[in-house]
């Protein structure tokens, strides 16, 4: 199985997200109810698992002790 280099996929990502917030805008009547939208598309959506933002976050939880 061939996957695509990680950039390929972030690149793809920015695209479908830029074509979902056009019509999310074109759509929603209020910005509360877009950026609810917004949201949960992007969690769904994410070029990155749950486990690895949760590494992210930690990681970054734990670079800011060390300061």
């Amino acid at each position: 199985m061939k996957l695509k280099p990680p950039d390929s996929s972030l690149d793809d990502y920015v695209a479908r997200r830029r074509a979902f917030v056009a019509a999310l805008n074109a759509t929603e009547p209020t910005p509360r109810e877009r950026l609810e939208c917004l949201k949960r598309w992007i969690d769904t959506n994410s070029p990155y698992s749950a486990t690895e933002k949760l590494a992210n976050l930690r990681r970054a939880l734990f670079e800011d002790d060390d300061r």
